[in-house]
């Protein structure tokens, strides 16, 4: 007995879609992500944004009470928010003292300095390939306005 091959799903896939004409779906359509945020997932947020913001200041206390205030909630959503923090490193959780925004160490703050100092360099490596002329005299221009501001700024200081 010779069995007939069953078609691959892919290519049940296809001709059901072909019979339906009736119902036109994009790939786009169908794989549109769901964003589903839970409310710990909001608090975690917000907060991370006010410690990138600097208002809240590193070594500043994130009380349990302030904070279930401050966004109407329950403790279970704020203590599982700041354990999101602290995942991230942004808060430091002190046994008896709760929650503390986290100083960056002075080798953290280095290497982001490095950082910066590598993608500046290189930032200025692709404006140079860019640069035309134009661009050369309009920033001669700007030069030439910033040395005649500080020379008068030191004028004016050496009268005071």
């Amino acid at each position: 007995m010779s069995r007939r091959a069953q078609p691959r799903t892919e290519d049940r896939l296809v001709g059901a879609r072909a019979r339906d004409k009736s119902r036109q779906v994009t790939w786009a359509e169908e794989e549109t992500p769901l964003e589903t945020t839970s409310l710990a997932d909001e608090i975690a947020f917000r907060l991370q944004a006010s410690i990138v913001a600097r208002r809240l200041q590193p070594g500043e206390r994130l009380r349990q009470e302030e904070l279930c205030k401050r966004f109407n909630v329950s403790r279970t959503p704020v203590r599982e928010a700041l354990r999101k923090l602290q995942a991230l490193r942004l808060v430091v959780m002190v046994p008896n003292r709760g929650a503390i925004v986290r100083l960056p160490t002075r080798t953290e703050v280095v290497e982001v300095y490095d950082l910066r100092a590598e993608l500046e360099g290189y930032a200025a490596k692709c404006a140079c390939a860019r640069a035309t002329t134009e661009m050369d005299r309009a920033l001669a221009a700007a030069m030439g306005v910033l040395r005649h501001r500080r020379r008068s700024r030191k004028k004016r200081i050496a009268e005071q």
